[in-house]
């Protein structure tokens, strides 16, 4: 239960994006974000943060700090290159159907990936007499 607590924020994001593309599909076609974007890139995000917050835990018990610094830019590498990645693929199979404001709303949601992390981490942190 105490795992599940401490990725709460991490969930409450994934729940706020489902809940926008719910509950307001006109608003969100009327500002030129499509739904399967917003959708797709709030499931990859979620599985990123994920797996960087593993990453991060194992980091925090190791002894040597410079492990835990290695594991936050490595990290940053990996969710670049994915969500660069994705761009890139979406952008060239898209074709005319392309969803700028779809790009621009799974920033957004990164924003929000980021910050759920960072506050998951140093809760981590805090409990490990850092």
């Amino acid at each position: 239960m105490a795992k599940l607590r401490l990725l709460l924020p991490v969930i409450i994001v994934f729940f706020i994006g489902i809940i926008v593309r719910e509950a307001f599909p006109a608003w969100i076609k009327d500002m030129g974000i499509s739904p399967a974007v917003l959708a797709m890139g709030n499931i990859i995000l979620m599985v990123l943060t994920l797996l960087t917050i593993a990453f991060q835990k194992r980091a925090l018990e190791n002894k040597n700090p410079n492990v835990f610094i290695r594991s936050i830019m490595s990290s940053m590498l990996i969710k670049m290159l994915v969500i660069a990645g994705g761009v890139i693929i979406y952008a060239k199979t898209s074709g005319d159907a392309f969803s700028k404001g779809g790009i621009f709303a799974v920033l957004v949601l990164y924003l929000l990936y980021l910050a759920a992390e960072v506050y998951t981490v140093m809760k981590m942190n805090s409990r490990k007499n850092a």
